[in-house]
């Protein structure tokens, strides 16, 4: 799976379709860097780590479940609902956990495969269905991957390695890059326990895109649709 780079200063995550969740609206570039020039007043500087946070700008964060669970014992029961119809779903080991992904939508990936570029993820809590996180990727470009047991996450500007410890969603890699308003990069990397300031620039634009270069196509992970 190749990188993509644009010379934008941020692409802002694409807008889920009402109904579908397939389709996505990209938002107008030129207000994208209206936003991140007023935040950052034109300057990649040493705290945009903390003001431009893919978390907050993909919406992971205030992200509210939408997928019925309400009375479900088993993973099957939640794809029998009548609420959870037109959603996609693949069932797939991420760190320590077996887990139910559940995407707003698919997309066809290939002849014969759909994938997704978004997931809520559920887990089994004391023997029952419980939510445990969102994640989601920055358009078709990036479907989420999984390679030994690792989730992937990733945008034109950024990618997040997920894994699953103690029933919990955690962040064990992350990188991503901004421009100026010059076009000039400038790039960011952590690990779990790290902060971004661990790594110098050099550092960090190796590392992003030895990250995306981990993926492959073996490693997308193929959704079917609730009918």
């Amino acid at each position: 799976m190749k990188k993509k780079r644009i010379i934008f200063i941020i692409t802002l995550s694409l807008l889920l379709c009402e109904g579908c969740g397939a389709g996505k609206e990209a938002i107008n570039n030129e207000q994208a860097n209206t936003d991140v020039e007023e935040l950052t007043d034109g300057r990649a500087d040493e705290n945009i780590a903390e003001i431009i946070d893919p978390a907050e700008m993909y919406g992971i964060e205030s992200h509210e479940m939408t997928t019925v669970i309400d009375g479900c014992d088993t993973f099957t029961q939640i794809l029998d609902r009548e609420e959870n119809k037109g959603k996609g779903y693949t069932n797939v080991h991420i760190g320590d956990e077996d887990v139910l992904l559940m995407a707003s939508g698919t997309f066809q990936y290939d002849t014969d495969h759909n994938a997704a570029i978004d997931a809520e993820i559920f887990y089994y809590d004391d023997g029952n269905p419980a939510y445990m996180g969102y994640v989601v990727a920055g358009g078709t470009a990036y479907p989420l991957c999984v390679k030994d047991g690792v989730l992937y996450v990733g945008g034109n500007h950024f990618l997040t390695k997920y894994t699953i410890r103690n029933d919990k969603l955690v962040i064990i890699e992350e990188a991503y890059v901004v421009y100026d308003t010059d076009g000039v990069s400038s790039y960011y990397y952590r690990t779990e326990g790290e902060d971004y300031s661990d790594h110098t620039p050099e550092e960090a634009e190796q590392k992003f895109d030895d990250i995306f270069s981990e993926m492959d196509e073996d490693s997308v992970l193929y959704f079917d649709t609730i009918s």
